[in-house]
């Protein structure tokens, strides 16, 4: 991170929104000998990261999953917060935000869950943020039969899984997740 003089800063400033995870985030830097790099903050996306602090890389590791299939595969009890109706909603935020707080020449690595949330909303939203986005990582994560089926009953429209050519009871459907490298703030 960069102060608003320009002066480099040797440190990281990591959000979590739920505050007893904060303490876990405080034992484990301390455990990796970071503790005194890293400042910890409880709430949502960047609203805690003071004003001037800029950013180099931003990493956001946010809930880009849609309500339903969250709670359905079990993965968000319900004191976690989903990505939303359709999965749009906090990332959607991030993209929004992430300029006031983006050096020049940063860069926002973000997660897409295709299949699991609009996809095309995200995007939309993402290239009307940023004049430059770059798909970085994209990796096929499984569901069994069970999960899959569950998930596409009465499923949104933009909910779609992958049946897989050879599929066995516990990998008979596939889900992609995807992170794009987002640069050039509009």
């Amino acid at each position: 991170w960069s102060d608003a003089h320009d002066e480099v800063l040797n440190s990281a400033w990591a959000v979590e929104v739920i505050r007893e995870q904060c303490e876990f985030l405080k034992m484990n830097a301390e455990l990796n000998h970071v503790g005194d790099k890293i400042e910890i903050y409880n709430g949502s996306l960047l609203e805690p990261i003071p004003p001037g602090i800029l950013a180099d890389v931003l990493i956001a590791d946010v809930s880009g999953i849609a309500e339903r299939p969250a709670r359905i595969l079990g993965w968000y009890p319900s004191a976690i917060p989903t990505g939303g109706m359709d999965g749009t909603e906090i990332t959607i935020q991030l993209l929004k935000q992430a300029a006031t707080h983006m050096a020049q020449g940063a860069r926002l690595y973000f997660p897409v869950a295709v299949g699991l949330a609009d996809e095309r909303r995200i995007m939309d939203v993402a290239r009307s943020s940023f004049g430059k986005l770059e798909e970085k990582v994209n990796v096929d994560f499984p569901l069994s039969k069970d999960e899959g089926d569950a998930v596409l009953e009465g499923a949104e429209p933009f909910i779609h899984l992958t049946k897989r050519r050879n599929p066995t009871p516990s990998r008979a459907f596939t889900w992609r997740g995807n992170i794009y490298e987002a640069t050039e703030p509009i």
